[in-house]
């Protein structure tokens, strides 16, 4: 119990991370 939770939590952060590169690259 508690391990969907944070495989979602811990994608959640890796998409996060990632979208946040790609806005910074767009927004040059």
């Amino acid at each position: 119990p508690g391990y969907g939770l944070y495989d979602r939590a811990l994608g959640v952060t890796y998409l996060n991370g990632l979208w946040e590169a790609i806005n910074k690259d767009n927004k040059k």
